[in-house]
């Protein structure tokens, strides 16, 4: 399997002219940002959901698929943990990251957005089948995101017993993890792809056109929040440069490399996970780092830099494929 470079740039080029739009429609007030919030959560709760939803139950059934999931599954909770690991060791011994950040640097270097960026890009380059693929690896980055990356951002943090202007943190709990509706999807999505079960098309009709409007709202939302975003500080903070070079270029390379040399025979799980990984910094760190106590501003700035940034280097990076 090649992937051919014209296809990768055209691709990528409207995903972020639809962010570019976003930007534009805020800056021109054609839209408040006040109104952020309500897209983010149309596209978790509504939009995203029926996409890995509808990219599992219209696919047709192939008994290699759940080799492939378990591969990709495993690959997820392998390379997320030990990119936390090194880049807990870069923050602290090489790029000596400011106290107070190491934890927050770290976890912003180690997961990616793989959600509002990585979904269109892998559906724009690989079509449902690699969508599929990469519904699966964001399983094993949502079940680390919140135990993995909350605990390391709380290593920046106040003790646990502590409150902060009143507010306590907050518990993160078996339920909220599990419960949500992007992994209600993948689990319905699944047992009607695995017992083919038929479903009419009064059911299939709705998700397919909302799970069409993945791709442009979550462009379009991060372009609307990151013009909301100030540049200022992001700017004169050389943590943050360390911390958009190490997600974007240098965790993808090494990622690449190792797994160009695994015996994986469906060469797609290595393309979706690559390029999963070269993602920016989720925004969902800066959520976090805020309900944890974590250095919020450091967060902010290294989502809004890596966001940036990845507008060249996605396509760059892809070439190594």
């Amino acid at each position: 399997m090649t992937v051919d470079i014209a296809v990768v740039l055209s691709s990528l080029a409207g995903l972020f002219l639809i962010m570019g739009t976003g930007m534009l429609a805020v800056r021109t007030k054609i839209i408040s940002a006040e109104i952020t919030p309500h897209l983010s959560n149309m596209l978790i709760q509504i939009a995203l959901p029926c996409t890995v939803f509808y990219s599992l139950a219209e696919k047709e059934y192939d008994p290699s698929f759940l080799e492939d999931s378990l591969i990709t599954l495993g690959l997820g909770l392998t390379i997320i943990p030990a990119c936390a690991m090194l880049a807990f060791f870069l923050a602290k011994y090489v790029f000596h990251v400011k106290k107070g950040g190491v934890g927050v640097w770290s976890m912003a270097c180690t997961f990616c957005n793989n959600g509002f960026i990585g979904y269109p890009v892998i559906q724009s380059l690989f079509g449902t089948d690699g969508l599929a693929l990469a519904v699966i690896y964001g399983l094993a980055v949502n079940l680390l995101t919140y135990s993995l990356g909350i605990w390391m951002i709380s290593r920046d943090s106040a003790p646990a017993d502590v409150t902060v202007q009143g507010y306590e943190t907050p518990r993160m709990g078996l339920r909220t993890l599990l419960f949500n509706n992007v992994n209600i999807a993948l689990v319905s999505g699944m047992i009607v792809y695995f017992t083919g079960f038929p479903l009419p098309e009064i059911i299939m009709i709705p998700v397919k056109h909302f799970g069409n409007m993945t791709t442009p709202l979550s462009m379009f939302t991060t372009g609307a929040i990151m013009a909301s975003s100030s540049v200022g500080g992001m700017m004169k903070d050389t943590d943050v440069y360390k911390a958009g070079l190490t997600r974007l270029v240098l965790f993808p390379v090494l990622i690449l490399l190792v797994l160009k040399r695994l015996p994986i025979a469906n060469q797609l799980i290595v393309y979706v996970v690559a390029v999963t990984m070269m993602m920016p910094s989720p925004a969902i760190s800066t959520i976090l780092s805020e309900l944890y106590h974590g250095n919020k501003d450091l967060a902010s700035r290294i989502v809004l830099f890596s966001s940036f940034l990845c507008v060249a280097t996605i396509p760059v990076m892809t070439m190594l494929l």
